[in-house]
Formats: C-alpha cells, sequence, structure tokens
C-alpha cells in the first residue's frame, strides 16, 4: 500500500471517529455502511470489507469498545499522570466543528515506563 492511500485511510479513520463521538453506542451494520460510504466518497478502492480497513484498526487500538449486541461506542477519554509525564488517551473532539481535533490514535510524549 503506498504512503499516499495510508494517509488517505488516516484521514478517512479519523473522520469515522469524529462520527462516531456523535452518539453513544452505533451498531456494527450501521458502521459498514458507513465505512463502504466514505470508501466510496474518498476513492479508496478498498475492494473488500472496507470496515475491516477503517474501523478495526480503531477497535484494536482500543480507541473504541464492544458494548454487546453488535454495537460499538468511542472509548471514554482518560489520562494517565506520573510526575511531569502525561498519556493522553482518545482525546475528544472540541465541540466547535472538530477542526482542531488530534487523530484518534495514542500519543505518548516523553512517557517512562517504572516498575
Amino acid at each position: 500500500m503506498s504512503q499516499r492511500m495510508n494517509k488517505d485511510i488516516e484521514k478517512v479513520q479519523h473522520l469515522l471517529f469524529l462520527w462516531m463521538c456523535h452518539y453513544d453506542k452505533i451498531n456494527y451494520d450501521t458502521i459498514k455502511r458507513y465505512c463502504e460510504y466514505l470508501n466510496i466518497q474518498f476513492n479508496l478502492q478498498i475492494t473488500e470489507h472496507p470496515a475491516w480497513t477503517l474501523f478495526l484498526p480503531l477497535f484494536y487500538a482500543g480507541n473504541v469498545d464492544y458494548c454487546g449486541s453488535k454495537s460499538f461506542k468511542v472509548t471514554e477519554p482518560m489520562m494517565i499522570s506520573h510526575k511531569r509525564r502525561h498519556l493522553f488517551i482518545n482525546k475528544q473532539p472540541s465541540i466547535d466543528g472538530c477542526k482542531s481535533c488530534v487523530p484518534p490514535f495514542i500519543a505518548v510524549r516523553a512517557l517512562r515506563i517504572v516498575n
């Protein structure tokens, strides 16, 4: 897969995440249909199962939780802090249209795990 295609997929995953933030729970069939729509709209040319490429990485990374009954929701945001080091997970999009929102992937800066 080309680097440009990866960037496009990351952009669409971000849009999928933002869309999911507006709902409490979403049925997997609805997510699949939305992934198919995004695949067409952004000409990603994913030939089989767009949800596997767009949605499942969000789920595997812990950005989305399974709620039972084929439903999913965005994982609650959290911060883990130790002294002057912080780990933010799932920073929610801003209310002003999500223009300044950080992508939903885990971002770590100067984090050191201490046993």
